[in-house]
């Protein structure tokens, strides 16, 4: 995972300077793990190596994508999201743990439960498309590796520091690298 993660920071460092240098430093284990607990979830490895290399963006916003509804929250920005969307809201279940938002109304949430054939998939929550999340991304893993293949294959460019999408591209990127993902397999 985190040698992955490293080829992503430099074809964003190269690709948009200027979004790179607002990610946040990553945070610690004691400071991933108290502040995961908070909400009932116990220690995941691949979601403390993405904490741990950054903690999101600083005042994140649409225009701030590093990929396909990829705005990267930052952890305690995403646990508030958390406690607002699943716990109040109930517009996914408790298991779910938002990272990525749109700003749009969608988020990629990974799936907490160890106990769940789908612990550490990637879903989509985008009440437009679906009336529940679906998986999207075989997993934290997958989903910087298509990232990383879609800047490689021309689907992801940055215009003006501003992400430009070949979803044509893309979609073929997508299903090539998430062969148990629904969201591309339809």
């Amino acid at each position: 995972m985190k040698s992955i993660i490293l080829l992503f920071e430099v074809l964003i460092s190269q690709n948009n300077p200027n979004l790179f240098q607002r990610l946040n430093l990553g945070v610690s284990q004691d400071t991933f793990v108290n502040r995961i607990n908070t909400i009932g979830f116990d220690f995941n490895d691949d979601l403390f190596s993405l904490y741990q290399w950054k903690n999101g963006i600083k005042e994140p916003t649409n225009s701030h994508k590093m990929f396909h509804c990829g705005v990267f929250m930052p952890l305690d920005t995403a646990i508030e999201v958390y406690k607002k969307c699943s716990i109040r809201d109930k517009l996914w279940s408790k298991k779910y743990f938002p990272i990525f938002a749109s700003y749009e109304g969608e988020f990629l949430l990974m799936d907490m439960d160890s106990k769940s054939e789908n612990f550490k998939k990637i879903f989509i929550y985008s009440p437009l498309m679906y009336s529940k999340p679906v998986v999207v991304y075989d997993n934290l893993n997958s989903l910087f590796t298509t990232t990383v293949k879609g800047f490689e294959k021309g689907a992801y460019t940055y215009h003006n520091d501003k992400l430009q999408i070949d979803f044509d591209i893309l979609y073929e990127v997508c299903k090539e690298n998430n062969p148990i993902s629904v969201y591309w397999n339809e």
